[in-house]
């Protein structure tokens, strides 16, 4: 089995943006629960059929992210000229 290093997680899915509400089923499951404008992660399949429908389109920044920039970041060290 494979084991990965402290703190990283397996990659579970893809994260959509829902454009316009999705319809029908998939797989045993409602669409309806998609909302237009919410984000959403879901596995690649359902993803790459929400996109090719029109219903999606790949979100390609978590919206949990910091705007913060790290510490040892070089960009936020100023130099004097």
């Amino acid at each position: 089995m494979l084991r990965l290093a402290d703190g990283l997680q397996p990659y579970s899915g893809m994260r959509v943006r829902i454009i316009r509400r999705p319809t029908g089923i998939v797989d045993g499951m409602s669409l309806h629960y998609y909302h237009a404008g919410q984000a959403y992660d879901v596995a690649p399949e359902l993803a790459e059929y929400l996109v090719a429908s029109g219903f999606a389109s790949i979100e390609m920044r978590r919206s949990n992210r910091s705007s913060r920039q790290p510490r040892n970041d070089r960009r936020s060290v100023h130099r004097a000229v």
